[in-house]
């Protein structure tokens, strides 16, 4: 817990607390989001490259538009077979 950003149990509640819905089911708030920050993987990669950006996303939106940012950077070589449209955004990719 000392890598991630909540602002203690509170915080940690109001941002991936349960929601309970009209007919009696929990689910947890931002359940995609958490199970990004909780992959070993990346705190590892955190450590290793002392870049903790990654770990301190607060929402999906803030997700979705990191995570949109390093597929573009990862499609900018026009060496790659490939040409890949993602959201009106074309890119260059050698798996696709």
């Amino acid at each position: 817990m000392l890598y991630y950003n909540f602002d203690g149990y509170e915080g940690f509640c109001c941002r991936f607390g349960f929601i309970e819905h009209d007919n009696g089911k929990k689910t947890r708030r931002n359940r995609i989001l958490l199970d990004f920050i909780k992959d070993r993987n990346l705190l590892r990669k955190a450590i290793r490259t002392n870049n903790f950006s990654l770990l301190n996303i607060s929402n999906m939106a803030d997700l979705k538009k990191v995570m949109f940012e390093k597929i573009m950077d990862s499609g900018e070589d026009d060496g790659l077979q490939y040409e890949v449209n993602l959201i009106n955004y074309t890119f260059r990719s050698g798996k696709y």
